[in-house]
């Protein structure tokens, strides 16, 4: 199983809000990817948008390539008590209660929740928050900022180190091989 965190570059680097509904939420998200995804992988993803000047509307995804849930079931997958089927509980285990969870704590930061499946096919369930900003000086490219290379033949891979360069205030370009690597070298 592969594990990949991609943050946006637009995100900045310091948010005021409560660490400990924002993991609750994350860790739970994560947990039900991992627990219905036997192989492939689980992706974080965390986007911005500015709500009002001040705060912004955090987005945090988290995508599978697990089993899925059939459309029928998303309309009231966060409702308390509530699994895909009766055979997830056997199967898998837990209450139903984490993602009515996550709704809860996503609406008392001033958020929502939302989840797009297919059966077979995998799962992204998202939440969000509207937090406020704390600007850092790491938050703005500079025009001297370092350039970094990413290669990887995945391109999820890539995206994940693009986004983690970037996200330390280089500037990135990537390559899916070495031989395209040494190409933009030269």
């Amino acid at each position: 199983l592969e594990l990949f965190a991609i943050v946006d570059p637009g995100v900045l680097s310091s948010y005021t809000g409560d660490p400990t509904r924002l993991r609750q939420c994350l860790s739970n998200l994560v947990a039900n990817a991992i627990k219905f995804t036997e192989r492939g992988s689980v992706t974080i993803r965390v986007t911005s948008s500015d709500a009002d000047g001040e705060a912004y509307d955090l987005r945090f995804a988290v995508q599978d390539t697990g089993i899925g849930v059939d459309a029928g079931a998303l309309a009231t997958i966060f409702e308390p008590f509530t699994q895909a089927d009766v055979s997830t509980s056997r199967r898998f285990g837990g209450s139903g209660l984490g993602l009515a969870l996550v709704r809860q704590l996503a609406l008392v930061m001033g958020g929502d929740t939302g989840a797009a499946s297919r059966r077979g096919e995998g799962s992204e369930f998202w939440f969000s928050a509207r937090l406020r900003a704390r600007p850092s000086a790491s938050d703005t490219l500079r025009s001297d900022s370092p350039r970094v290379l990413c290669v990887a033949g995945g391109a999820l891979a890539r995206e994940a180190m693009i986004a983690a360069v970037t996200g330390f205030g280089c500037e990135a370009q990537e390559a899916a091989t070495g031989r395209e690597g040494l190409a933009l070298l030269a």
